[in-house]
């Protein structure tokens, strides 16, 4: 298409202002049940792992999760759900339907600075610009 304001692709929103997740990918994520099986489990992990661009301290909320999905073949039926799953699960949820999900165009004029941390559990870091409007991530 030519001269359009927005453009799916990949499961985004691309406009001039920025890249955001497609609402109804967002919506199947949310209106997904609690997984009872590890296969449902790692199935609501690769989809919310497809937007953890745009989710902060993704890792660390993800944990418990994968800690009861990092089974093997001859051991899924270990599989147990629990609070803490649950929480991490509610958790994603939360923040897919009250957080901006959007990430900005960079600004060429402006320094970046890169943020590093690590745990026992994960690496992260974030590449983010600190503007007179605010912080852009």
């Amino acid at each position: 298409s030519v001269a359009v304001q927005e453009i799916e692709f990949l499961s985004h929103t691309i406009n001039e202002q920025g890249i955001k997740p497609n609402g109804d990918k967002i919506k199947a994520i949310v209106d997904l049940p609690a997984p009872h099986t590890l296969k449902e489990a790692n199935e609501f992990l690769g989809k919310i792992n497809w937007y953890r661009k745009f989710i902060p301290n993704f890792a660390h909320i993800a944990a418990p999760s994968h800690k009861v999905t990092n089974k093997t073949k001859h051991h899924r039926h270990e599989f147990k759900w629990g609070p803490d799953q649950q929480h991490s699960f509610d958790e994603f949820k939360r923040i897919l339907t009250t957080y901006p999900l959007f990430l900005e165009y960079p600004d060429s004029s402006t320094p970046f600075v890169l943020t590093t941390d690590a745990s026992g559990i994960g690496i992260g870091g974030i590449l983010r610009q600190d503007t007179p409007s605010g912080t852009k991530i």
